[in-house]
């Protein structure tokens, strides 16, 4: 694949990191019109975390695509603004309006997929790879597959 090619699929996902976390910051704005309904707990961790590495992470791609900590940060902040809109939603659809809205339960447990993947696979990789985005010998290959993202 082409630099070019790789560097816009980047900033697609950023975008669509970005579109999530807009959404997911719209839906606490329709769960306070329902009494006894709370927001999402770590509203603000996740809303920082999908900007900040997503951003992050298109850059480093767009400069230097070989490497592997771009695509390791992209993916972490695709993983944030899923667990973030995925409590929103899951809160609005479940609690505050059940049923107002499809698949509830479903983005409920992709948020909780998404929120494995972002604490332990993202973070476990981005320092197996940090700082060129290599094992840092062949021996590092049982700790974990050199991830061909």
């Amino acid at each position: 694949m082409s630099v070019r090619a790789v560097a816009r699929i980047t900033w697609s996902v950023w975008a669509f990191a970005l579109a999530l976390t807009a959404l997911a910051v719209l839906l606490p704005y329709l769960n306070r019109f329902h009494a006894g309904v709370q927001i999402f707990r770590y509203w603000a961790e996740n809303t920082v975390g999908a900007i900040t590495s997503s951003t992050l992470g298109a850059v480093i791609v767009s400069r230097r695509p070989e490497n592997l900590i771009g695509r390791l940060f992209c993916a972490f902040g695709v993983a944030a603004a899923i667990v973030h809109f995925g409590g929103e939603y899951a809160i609005y659809t479940l609690i505050a309006n059940p049923n107002s809205l499809p698949g509830g339960a479903l983005l409920t447990w992709l948020a909780s997929l998404s929120l494995f993947l972002e604490a332990r696979l993202a973070v476990t990789f981005l320092f197996l790879l940090f700082p060129d985005g290599r094992l840092p010998t062949s021996r590092w290959c049982s700790r974990g597959w050199p991830p061909a993202i």
